[in-house]
């Protein structure tokens, strides 16, 4: 019998006051009751997912990658559990594993995929014990709360230490940073990246070297960020090859793109509805990940091909006539990929942008000025702007500077107001751009939630 009923009784009844106030089930509160009462929680109750626990982790696009290794897993007949709304600190997994057990302590589910964060890794691992570790993408990110990105790096490291000999690592070969954390962990380590020159750039950003440290990488092809196949011209360390890749990429805009995936063993045509170059990457890691987790890659396909996106991650939502594209942003490189989706559009549109600055969020928002504002705003005719949240009269200063004329810009600092503004501004069939971060997006979809044009979050899969 499970020692720990009593508790999950009364997490579950915390759930479910979370869910009448509104707070969603990526509440951390039902995580937050039982550890005080039960400490090692996720130590009992971890191992109750028969076929093994995953955790994936990295500055962007952690909640997509676990949304579809979810998907494939469960398409595959191996039901799932995993953290929908992003609940990725140490209570939030808590949560997570509560919402899956029934009133007995027995889990619903036979394997669990948990988004973590990346400073949350190595205790999240020493109380799980996964069979599988994911990395996406390490950039900088909340540089108030993780320093510079190679302590980001070494907090993930850690963590590898922490695991089983037996625990498999998936890694980005053509990030430097997240591929050289690979190197002498004595763990089995699988690559996947980009084999794609149709996408490419020959420059872009760079770090220093991640063995000499004395030159800058530079770029046989540059995709975003500091992704591509680089190499150093000093100590001629460079990217490794991937076992699992795209190549022949075709972009289609917010319709999504398609690409050929080579496995170790097959080679198939993949259509992906949700767009960027940064969801193939996404792809790509959940794919590496199924495969180590014994799923055919027929069900994989299938299941990346129905794939339709996260809540907040280039969401569209109707509202009437009316389209509105709901975007998470929280970092420079983010940003610019969700603007690079429209690099090829020139239709007019609207804009709100809100942006928060708690502990969640980070407090640092100088990342704003590295966004490329400069370039959507060429390429668009806005219509109208909104900014909101926190930093409003910030995002409204670099927009200025950005070349929105002053007078455009509305500043509402109450989110849900500011969203209600920016659909009123809206002719019919006119789009909406809406860019929030972390705790803004929630309260962005409250506002909308309230509205009936979306689902409450624990309830969208």
């Amino acid at each position: 019998m499970n020692r720990d009923i009593p508790f999950i009784w009364l997490a579950k009844m915390g759930m479910r006051m979370s869910r009448l106030l509104g707070k969603g089930v990526g509440s951390s509160f039902p995580g937050m009751i039982i550890r005080r009462v039960s400490p090692r929680f996720l130590w009992f109750n971890a191992p109750s997912f028969s076929k093994g626990v995953a955790l994936v982790t990295g500055t962007n696009g952690k909640s997509t990658t676990t949304h579809m290794i979810a998907k494939s897993m469960a398409r595959s007949g191996k039901n799932c559990a995993y953290n929908k709304s992003g609940a990725n600190l140490i209570n939030g997994l808590a949560t997570t594993i509560i919402e899956n057990m029934d009133n007995f302590g027995h889990s619903k589910a036979q394997s669990l995929v948990l988004e973590v964060d990346e400073a949350t890794m190595p205790q999240a691992v020493e109380e799980t014990n996964p069979c599988m570790m994911v990395v996406t993408n390490i950039f900088p990110d909340q540089l108030d709360r993780y320093g510079e990105i190679t302590a980001t790096a070494g907090m993930i490291k850690d963590s590898f230490y922490k695991a089983s000999p037996n625990t498999k690592v998936v890694l980005n070969a053509d990030d430097p940073l997240s591929a050289s954390l690979g190197e002498e962990i004595g763990l089995d380590v699988i690559y996947y990246g980009l084999e794609a020159p149709e996408i490419g750039r020959k420059t872009g950003n760079s770090l220093y070297c991640m063995h000499c440290g004395k030159y800058l990488y530079q770029y046989k092809m540059h995709y975003y960020s500091f992704l591509g196949d680089y190499y150093c011209p000093y100590c001629d360390h460079k990217r490794l090859l991937p076992q699992v890749y795209a190549r022949q990429i075709k972009l289609k805009g917010i319709k999504g793109s398609s690409f050929e995936l080579v496995t170790p063993d097959h080679v198939t045509r993949i259509d992906l509805k949700v767009p960027g170059i940064y969801n193939i990457y996404n792809a790509l890691a959940a794919t590496a990940t199924c495969i180590a987790w014994g799923i055919p890659l027929k069900t994989i396909k299938q299941s990346l091909e129905a794939y339709a996106t996260v809540f907040g991650r280039m969401e569209e939502i109707k509202i009437q006539d009316k389209k509105l594209y709901l975007s998470l942003v929280k970092n420079t490189a983010g940003f610019n990929e969700a603007l690079r989706v429209w690099q090829d559009d020139n239709e007019p549109a609207h804009l709100c942008i809100a942006i928060h600055d708690t502990v969640a969020d980070g407090q640092d928002v100088s990342w704003l000025w590295d966004v490329d504002f400069e370039g959507f705003i060429e390429r668009h005719v806005l219509k109208s702007v909104v900014v909101t949240g926190h930093r409003a009269a910030d995002l409204a200063l670099r927009l200025k500077y950005a070349g929105v004329d002053y007078n455009m810009i509305n500043i509402e600092k109450d989110c849900k107001k500011a969203i209600n503004l920016s659909v009123s501004l809206c002719d019919h069939n006119e789009r909406l751009f809406v860019f929030p971060n972390y705790s803004a997006m929630f309260e962005v979809r409250s506002a909308l939630e309230k509205e009936g044009y979306v689902e409450p979050i624990w309830e969208k899969g």
